[in-house]
């Protein structure tokens, strides 16, 4: 990855961690060895212990689709919307119909059916487009789910006030650690060759003795008297 590349995760992947300097390191010389942003989000999520929990934060602090969020994680666009929809629910609570009336259809869909869809329609995350104007006329008619929605909108809110805000990675830090970094693993790559060399050294050694050993200790009586 580059620079520019590091800078649009920045904010996202370090609101993940304590916000330190050897964090925001670590997170530097990372994206200098890793290619792609998949594997380094990947990574960055395995080794802070954060891993499907942080589905929707990555929506919400990335902006990143079902598709690209499902990359990271292995799973399918389906798998992914109901992550998140399950998280959000976790947050919110299950759906709970209105105590005072009964649940009516709005526009051909119940408020069951679009509290099933709202999730992927806050986020504009449809796997198919029908359906798509359903959720919104119903939404223009029934109140409750109009609530529902803001709740939704409300936790986006909440969710996004969470994510902290960092300075850009300038060319000269992004060019200080990455010297830094080939500096070490270049010292590294010294240390195991010199290590290697000496295994190789006293192999050779240990192999010469056993080499110049005699074939077969003499015996007493077959050397021949001189006396």
């Amino acid at each position: 990855m580059d620079r520019t590349e590091l800078n649009q995760l920045l904010d996202g992947l370090l609101s993940l961690t304590p916000a330190t300097s050897e964090k925001r390191q670590e997170l530097i010389e990372l994206s200098i060895v890793q290619p792609s942003w998949v594997g380094l989000v990947s990574e960055w999520l395995w080794l802070n212990q954060k891993s499907l929990e942080m589905a929707l934060y990555l929506k919400v602090w990335l902006g990143w689709s079902y598709r690209r969020i499902g990359q990271v994680y292995g799973l399918s666009f389906r798998e992914v919307s109901q992550l998140i929809k399950s998280q959000r629910i976790e947050r919110l609570g299950s759906y709970p119909p209105p105590m005072d009336q009964e649940v009516h259809d709005h526009a051909g869909i119940s408020c069951f059916m679009v509290d099933q869809n709202l999730s992927p329609w806050v986020d504009s995350e449809w796997e198919k487009s029908y359906g798509v104007s359903q959720v919104y006329q119903h939404l223009e008619i029934c109140s409750f789910c109009k609530t529902r929605r803001d709740r939704y909108w409300k936790l986006q809110t909440e969710i996004l006030a969470q994510r902290r805000s960092f300075e850009p990675v300038t060319e000269d830090e992004w060019r200080k650690t990455r010297s830094a970094l080939f500096s070490r693993q270049r010292k590294k790559f010294a240390q195991l060759l010199a290590i290697f060399f000496l295994i190789f050294f006293v192999i050779g050694i240990i192999l010469w003795m056993i080499q110049s050993q005699p074939e077969k200790m003499p015996n007493i009586y077959e050397i021949e008297d001189k006396f």
